[in-house]
C-alpha cells in the first residue's frame, strides 16, 4: 500500500457532459495473489485455534492425552440451534458448562450490528480458501470527498452521480458526474479518495448495498482475530 501503485485523475469527456475520476496504475501491480495466500493462512490458523481449544479442554477434563474421542473433536460453528444440536457429537465429551459456553458464542447467539456474525464469516472464508482463492482485490473507496464547482450551464441540470462498486483496475472510472447537456464551466474543486485492499466477507442482509459485502482486508482479519480471542477466553473460563 505504501508504494501508491494507483493514482486518481480527473477526466472530462470531449462533449463535457461527463466529469469523472479515473484510477491509473503508476507502479507495479500489487501482488494480490500472494497476499491472498497470506490471508488464507491467517484464516486457517484462526479456525484451527478453536479446534485446538476444544482438544486442550478434552485433554484437561479427561486426564488423558490423547483424549478418548480425539477423532471426533472439533469446534462447531452453526447458524441455528438445530444445526448446533446436529454437531453436538463433536463436543459431547466436554462438560455441560463448556458445551453451554460454546453454544453461547455461536453465530446465532453472537451477532454483529453491521457485519455477518464473526464466527460465521471465519467459517465461510476458511471453507472458501480450501477450494479457491479468496476475493482479495484493490477495490472500493475507503473515504471519498469529491466536489464539482464552477459556473454551471442551467440547461445541463443536476448531474447524475455514478459510483463504481467493483474491483479497481488500470483505467477504472471510480466516480462520475453525468450532465444532460454540455457543461464546460465545471471542474473538480475537491477530489480526494482512498483506494483499499478489500476482502469480501458477505452481507449481513441480502438487501444490503454491494459495498456492504466487503471491507479493508487488514480490518477484517483483525476483527476475526479479536473474535477468536474473545471466544477462547469465554470457553476457557467455563472449563
Amino acid at each position: 500500500m505504501a508504494t501508491n501503485s494507483y493514482v486518481t485523475r480527473p477526466v472530462v469527456s470531449p462533449d463535457q457532459t461527463r466529469y469523472a475520476i479515473v484510477a491509473y496504475l503508476t507502479g507495479k501491480e500489487p501482488p494480490l495473489q500472494a497476499w491472498t495466500l497470506v490471508a488464507g493462512d491467517c484464516l486457517h490458523n484462526l479456525r484451527c485455534a478453536l479446534d485446538h481449544l476444544v482438544y486442550a479442554i478434552a485433554v484437561h477434563q479427561s486426564g488423558a492425552n490423547p483424549p478418548p474421542d480425539e477423532k471426533k473433536l472439533q469446534f462447531p460453528i452453526a447458524d441455528s440451534h438445530t444445526h448446533f444440536q446436529n454437531s453436538i457429537s463433536r463436543i459431547a465429551s466436554l462438560s455441560p458448562s463448556v458445551q453451554a459456553a460454546i453454544e453461547a458464542v455461536q453465530p446465532y447467539n453472537r451477532s454483529h450490528p453491521k457485519l455477518p456474525p464473526p464466527l460465521a464469516v471465519l467459517r465461510d472464508l476458511e471453507n472458501i480458501d480450501k477450494h479457491r482463492f479468496l476475493r482479495l482485490a484493490y477495490t472500493g473507496i475507503g473515504d471519498i470527498d469529491v466536489e464539482l464547482g464552477g459556473v454551471p450551464n442551467p440547461l445541463a441540470g443536476q448531474p447524475t452521480q455514478i459510483a463504481h462498486d467493483g474491483e479497481i483496475k488500470d483505467g477504472t472510472e471510480v466516480v462520475a458526474f453525468l450532465f444532460s447537456a454540455p457543461n464546460p464551466g465545471m471542474k473538480f474543486v475537491k477530489a480526494q479518495m482512498d483506494l483499499m485492499i478489500s476482502l469480501w466477507h458477505g452481507k449481513k442482509n441480502p438487501t444490503d448495498h454491494p459495498w456492504h459485502e466487503r471491507n479493508e482486508a487488514h480490518t477484517v482479519l483483525k476483527f476475526l482475530a479479536d473474535e477468536v480471542r474473545a471466544v477462547v477466553a469465554t470457553v476457557s473460563a467455563a472449563a
